[in-house]
């Protein structure tokens, strides 16, 4: 009876594992302090503190981590958690609560940078996954990250 694999076999190092198991724990516990923020009844306030967009930033950070560590376990999961947590529940917050926010209020300002710092993150994800699979979208998107310098 073996109790691990074999000479010549390939397994996952131990301390990827360790390290992958603690991003993910990291994770759900960001997740978790945001949920908690989220089920408040003044939560539209509170959203755009400055503590509570560097957890979200903070959340955002250890997905992409997890997403390129391991992309087949944990890639999809993490980006679905990405999207939700960190950029859809606040603009469904924001939306859910118009009536409470005032045209050039320092709120409306912290939403619309949010819309644009999410855009730009989304941009930015897509060209690094591009690059980092070598992949060739030239046919699949509007916009792509163009390698020769003639170019562009």
């Amino acid at each position: 009876m073996s109790q691990g694999p074999a000479a010549g076999e390939s397994s996952e190092p131990e301390a990827k594992v360790l390290h992958t198991k603690r991003l993910y724990r990291a994770v759900v516990e960001a997740v978790h302090r945001l949920d908690l923020i989220l089920c408040n009844k003044t939560a539209y306030q509170e959203v755009f503190k400055p503590e509570n967009i560097s957890l979200r930033n903070k959340l955002r950070e250890l997905c992409v981590k997890l997403m390129f560590l391991h992309p087949v376990d944990y890639g999809r999961k993490a980006e679905e958690l990405l999207w939700r947590k960190v950029y859809y529940e606040v603009i469904q917050l924001i939306k859910t609560n118009k009536k409470h926010i005032h045209s050039r209020s320092t709120l409306e300002c912290a939403y619309r940078t949010h819309l644009v710092a999410g855009i730009g993150f989304y941009q930015h994800l897509l060209l690094y996954i591009q690059s980092h699979y070598q992949l060739e979208l030239q046919c699949c998107i509007d916009w792509t990250h163009v390698t020769d310098p003639l170019i562009g």
